[in-house]
């Protein structure tokens, strides 16, 4: 700043990264190899991601409850004329989302909450059976605005809700709706969060979790992308 280089707006976000990420990010700028910070600070953290996952290894236990939002690979379709956007992590392949031990971590009796889009449907359903559960039904997120999409902009995402063996579930009259405040990329609203606790007791855990949430065993590359007063 001082140097004239910077902006209070762009140290701010440099000052959010760790020593060797900040660093980083100034060095792309300086070098010419990003545009400016914010696209530094883009550049820096995919890189770390993209190594987060390379090296990705599955926490251990049994738990009751799963819920994964997995990285689609939206990239691939990067070419395509009715795809609005970009996102803003690195993607994972179906095959090696498939291949993914998730049923190690299950109970015998466990249920799975797996997040997906409109465009990977099909291979959420083909997951769910990978990874050793039984599709059961779709819980919608109603948004309460629109987003990016192919052909029409999205305004929903579902949650497919699978089971292996015969997990504990205290249903009443819950629907498969589910209105919710549209937050930061890939962010999932609290009122998802407080039905999973409401509806299934037990041991839970969140994989390619971006927050930390109190009672779970949040797992992710980005796991602390959002602090709780902003879930």
């Amino acid at each position: 700043m001082r140097r004239g280089k910077l902006t209070i707006p762009e140290a701010r976000q440099l000052s959010r990264l760790p020593v060797k990420q900040r660093e980083s990010a100034q060095a792309l700028v300086e070098q010419g190899r990003a545009r400016n910070i914010k696209d530094s600070m883009c550049k820096v953290r995919l890189a770390g991601q993209v190594q987060a996952i390379e090296e990705m290894v599955l926490p251990k236990g049994k738990y009751h409850v799963l819920v994964a939002d997995p990285p689609w690979p939206y990239a691939k379709r990067s070419s395509d004329t009715t795809h609005r956007g970009t996102i803003p992590y690195p993607s994972m392949t179906i095959d090696d989302i498939e291949a993914l031990d998730v049923g190690s971590l299950a109970h015998e009796d466990c249920i799975l909450w797996l997040w997906t889009t409109n465009a990977f449907m099909a291979e959420a359903h083909s997951v769910a059976r990978s990874w050793g559960f039984e599709v059961k039904t779709i819980l919608t997120w109603a948004k309460d605005r629109m987003g990016l999409g192919d052909w029409l902009r999205g305004q929903i995402e579902h949650c497919l809700l699978a089971v292996r063996g015969r997990p504990v579930v205290t249903l009443s009259n819950q629907t498969t709706l589910l209105h919710g405040r549209v937050g930061e990329h890939s962010q999932k609203p609290e009122e998802f969060y407080r039905l999973v606790e409401l509806l299934c007791p037990g041991s839970k855990c969140e994989l390619f979790a971006r927050s930390r949430r109190e009672g779970w065993n949040n797992f992710g590359s980005e796991v602390e992308m959002f602090s709780a007063d902003e879930i």
